[in-house]
């Protein structure tokens, strides 16, 4: 949930209390290779609550991917 929203605990009402709601879009990379995406972490931005996820190969590489994000930038907050 801090990944999403900044927050630690779930909002009161749960994701369709979420004001602005949960919006999730194609991450566009650019890169020479259909592989590309592969290379990126999705992102987002939490007070818009918008995430971005590369159009990655598998179920497998988001799911690495998005726990990589998750543990490395538990601790981090970057302007994009």
């Amino acid at each position: 949930m801090k990944f999403l929203s900044g927050s630690k605990r779930m909002h009161a009402g749960g994701f369709a209390a979420l004001n602005p709601r949960l919006t999730v879009v194609l991450k566009k990379v650019e890169g020479i290779s259909d592989a590309a995406p592969d290379l990126h972490l999705p992102s987002v931005s939490t007070c818009a609550k918008y995430l971005k996820i590369p159009g990655y190969s598998s179920y497998d590489v988001l799911k690495t991917k998005f726990n990589q994000a998750i543990w490395e930038g538990a601790d981090n907050f970057t302007l994009s």
